[in-house]
């Protein structure tokens, strides 16, 4: 007769029936590996089956495991579903609101994280710096900041404005390289850019479109992008938010009419019963609204 199974294990088993190794598994959970593999054992010894097979390249079903599985999956449905919505069987706006954004987004709520705090002083921020889309669903985060819709999703989304970009350069570097002024600068100068892997974001693809050669200068993070245009590197096409009021850098162009790019608010929708994140959502959307004119390159440099 097995031992008395314990319910965590259950979660680790979908994991690396999914992943198919005890290492993605781990890194998924934020546990060890070996704490995942003494997880798996618990729970084929409580069952008195054995659910996994170990092959070369990682572990695949048993037919118990096979069988096992989508009662599993059913199981720990439910149990995200009642951690989604725990918050929001109270009414009090507490608790820690996580939200993930890329980088130069992330700055602006820094820049601006007293008035929130003030909107919302119970809660707890956090801001997680992201590009890629983090599970809502197993509550990686609680709200995201996107400058697209993820396809086929059915997280709940919400406009909350727009943001405007242009081509920025440093002073010294304007000054020695008239051309930056001109529509010369396509070629005629140095250029700061995303490397290969973020290709796809929509000021890289604008840019490309115009060069002959890649950036002369790439990075993966845009505030080191920011950094490097204020060091001299070259032109970048830069959101308007995260270059106004830098010291030292200069707006070469006006703002690019191809580059207005909608910023949308995504949450699962078991979290729009929470009071926080209803409170958060329009904090976010009102400190839109409140910096309008640097979101879409108004104010002077």
């Amino acid at each position: 007769m097995g031992s008395v199974m314990n319910w965590d294990d259950v979660r680790v088993f979908c994991a690396v029936a999914r992943l198919g190794t005890l290492s993605a598994a781990a890194r998924e959970l934020k546990l060890s590996q070996p704490t995942v593999g003494r997880r798996i054992q618990s729970l084929e010894e409580s069952l008195s089956a054995r659910l996994f097979d170990k092959r070369p390249d990682g572990f695949v079903l048993a037919p118990a495991g096979v069988e096992l599985l989508p009662l599993a999956e059913q199981m720990t449905h439910s149990a995200d579903v009642i951690q989604r919505r725990r918050d929001s069987f109270s009414e009090e706006l507490t608790g820690t609101l996580r939200v993930s954004t890329p980088e130069q987004m992330a700055m602006f709520l820094t820049e601006n994280l007293a008035e929130l705090k003030a909107a919302l002083p119970e809660v707890e921020w956090e801001v997680a710096v992201s590009h890629v889309q983090v599970n809502l669903t197993r509550r990686e985060a609680d709200l995201l900041i996107r400058e697209c819709l993820p396809e086929n999703s059915s997280l709940i989304s919400r406009k909350v404005g727009r943001v405007a970009y242009a081509i920025y350069g440093a002073d010294g570097y304007v000054e020695r390289f008239p051309q930056s002024l001109t529509e010369a600068r396509f070629n005629a100068c140095s250029w700061v850019g995303y490397d290969e892997a973020h290709a796809h974001f929509g000021s890289q693809k604008w840019l490309d479109k115009r060069r002959s050669r890649v950036p002369e200068t790439r990075t993966n993070n845009g505030l080191v992008m920011v950094e490097a245009v204020r060091r001299g590197c070259g032109l970048a096409v830069l959101p308007c938010y995260a270059a106004t009021g830098v010291t030292g850098l200069q707006r070469v162009s006006p703002v690019i009419p191809e580059l207005l790019v909608d910023q949308w608010l995504l949450v699962h929708r078991d979290l729009l019963r929470t009071p926080r994140v209803r409170g958060a959502i329009d904090a976010i959307a009102e400190l839109f609204k409140s910096q309008e004119p640097r979101l879409l390159g108004q104010m002077a440099q």
